[in-house]
């Protein structure tokens, strides 16, 4: 018996398996995009303090 790869399985067993990894996908790089967008100077300031 050959193995088959768990990914090939997946698509073959679930059948809204490519859905899934495409909205994951999707999801993914709109994440990678926010994260890589520049922040405010407001949110990134944070409060000084003086040493005693």
């Amino acid at each position: 018996m050959t193995k088959e790869p768990k990914l090939t399985s997946a698509v073959r067993i679930i059948d809204e398996w490519v859905d899934y990894d495409n909205e994951i996908k999707r999801l993914q790089k709109e994440t990678m995009t926010e994260t890589s967008l520049p922040t405010s100077p407001s949110s990134t300031h944070t409060p000084s303090h003086q040493e005693l």
